[in-house]
């Protein structure tokens, strides 16, 4: 009775603790993945005055990917234009115009509406002809790895320029693959589908072996679990073992914290802080810290959810482990009753 008395405490303790430990974590690491975003945009700024524009469009692309937002949006599309992605800049402006419209940011609405109208003149397309005699069954194009919907057969569409692989496949047919060059500037080029060439078909004849049930070579290998809950039990001790490990990490991160903070009130006064290398040590001490408080969240998750699996697993385990094989064919069955 004490013993499933502590069970069902540990299980409790498990249900209420876990929720909050993962909510808690999940809230941190969105902490830290907006200053992430936010340093790679300031970083991204400070390349584009440098003028080095493909390192800009990189970090720019970075934290657009961990944190949406329209100024980093319109930035890159700034980057884009500045690089001569002029398709990929003019698609991206009108999105966000799109989206600053929709948000009630008139200003930035009305400014990616007047980039995108002043890029649309310069840019080149390509137009992919497939004639009605050339189509088959499942035809399939592809420009750059994406497949080109057939509803978009015989439209000029905008592209950056640069080389562009096209690939022409269908059904029992000889598959086609290009690379077409696309100049600078306003253009328009044609692609038209050559014919596909069927593949020759051979017949060949399989002989089919006979085939015997391994009960017929040898019977069916029956074996019994030595003891219940093993796995549970391993994986609970991982689990924990992890959760430790994170808790070390954090302490680690702390500890760089607290020196990152002592040395930046070497540059600071009091809470303003003006100096550079002020504030960098103190970005630094607030990077650590946050690191710190997931690792220590996370850990204290996994060492709770880890005991949890481990005293709660099951205490007998019957099973049995049956095979079945022919000369064309293998199946392992595992059955038990737990």
């Amino acid at each position: 009775m004490l013993k499933l008395a502590i069970r069902l405490l540990l299980f409790t303790l498990a249900s209420l603790s876990l929720p909050v430990c993962l909510t808690t974590a999940h809230a941190q690491g969105r902490v830290a993945d907006k200053a992430t975003a936010e340093a790679l945009f300031d970083q991204g700024l400070a390349l584009m005055r440098e003028g080095r524009f493909e390192q800009a469009c990189a970090r720019f692309e970075r934290s657009q990917a961990i944190e949406r937002g329209l100024g980093t949006m319109l930035y890159l599309a700034d980057c884009y234009e500045r690089v001569g992605r002029t398709a990929t800049a003019w698609a991206l402006f009108r999105e966000a115009a799109s989206m600053a419209d929709a948000a009630g940011q008139r200003e930035r609405a009305v400014a990616g509406t007047k980039r995108a109208e002043a890029l649309k003149p310069k840019l080149a397309h390509i137009t992919v002809q497939v004639e009605e005699t050339r189509r088959r069954p499942g035809l399939r194009v592809t420009r750059n790895g994406a497949t080109l919907p057939e509803s978009l057969w015989g439209i000029p569409l905008p592209v950056d320029p640069g080389d562009h692989a096209l690939r022409v496949s269908a059904p029992g047919h000889a598959t086609i693959e290009t690379t077409v060059r696309v100049q600078a500037g306003p253009s328009q080029l044609e692609y038209p589908v050559p014919e596909l060439k069927p593949l020759a078909t051979a017949s060949a004849s399989a002989s089919e072996a006979p085939s015997s049930s391994l009960d017929e070579v040898a019977p069916s290998a029956v074996a019994r679990a030595s003891a219940a809950g093993d796995t549970q039990r391993v994986v609970g001790l991982i689990t924990a073992g992890a959760g430790a490990v994170s808790v070390v990490v954090g302490a680690v991160f702390g500890t760089r914290a607290i020196v990152k903070d002592n040395e930046a009130e070497d540059f600071c006064v009091g809470n303003s802080c003006t100096d550079p290398q002020g504030v960098v040590l103190t970005d630094e001490a607030i990077s650590a810290a946050t690191a710190s408080t997931v690792a220590f969240t996370v850990g204290a998750c996994l060492i709770t959810g880890g005991l949890a699996a481990y005293l709660l697993a099951p205490e007998q385990e019957r099973a049995t482990l049956s095979m079945a094989a022919d000369t064309e064919s293998a199946m392992l069955q595992l059955r038990g009753v737990f």
